[in-house]
């Protein structure tokens, strides 16, 4: 079997919770390629009770289709083996700099309590197996030091406590 991997943007809204599921699914890809499926990872990964977890993460939030939760905690152990070691550092430093993008600017952004949602537009990194799996994470660059940098992510609007949408 083999993977397919595509770039596009996409608009997404999301709210605090959604955007928290994100960024701990954006970290459990990044261990799952950090670590080579090694020690920990792949307990977490292949324990009934996270996989579980990790599946809800993955069908509610990355992928487009649904994926069987029985079959979700193996889809980054399956994107692992079809992976050289170049595309592995690509694609963890691609996750990384998602992760970035919503640890340090939309966490702390939804946190405020002014806004309960926000829509935007993200550089998505979407990978389908030869299985049927596909995920899609938001990707950004990896380049130390803050902020992130400018033209990253577009925040389109954001909807207040009261429920109106704000355009920005």
């Amino acid at each position: 079997m083999s993977y397919t991997t595509r770039e596009y943007t996409a608009t997404i809204t999301a709210t605090l919770s959604q955007i928290r599921s994100m960024s701990t699914a954006h970290g459990a890809a990044y261990r799952t390629l950090n670590e080579n499926l090694s020690g920990p990872v792949s307990q977490v990964l292949f324990n009934p009770v996270t996989s579980a977890a990790w599946g809800a993460l993955v069908g509610r939030v990355l992928v487009g289709k649904a994926v069987p939760i029985a079959s979700a905690g193996y889809f980054m152990a399956e994107l692992v083996n079809y992976m050289n070691s170049t595309a592995k550092e690509l694609h963890k430093n691609k996750i990384l700099g998602g992760r970035r993008i919503i640890d340090d600017e939309l966490i702390p952004f939804l946190e405020n309590g002014k806004y309960t949602a926000v829509e935007a537009e993200f550089l998505f990194l979407e990978h389908n197996l030869g299985s049927g799996n596909s995920a899609r994470f938001i990707q950004g660059p990896h380049t130390g030091g803050s902020p992130v940098p400018p033209g990253t992510y577009i925040v389109k609007r954001v909807q207040t406590s009261s429920g109106q949408w704000i355009i920005l």
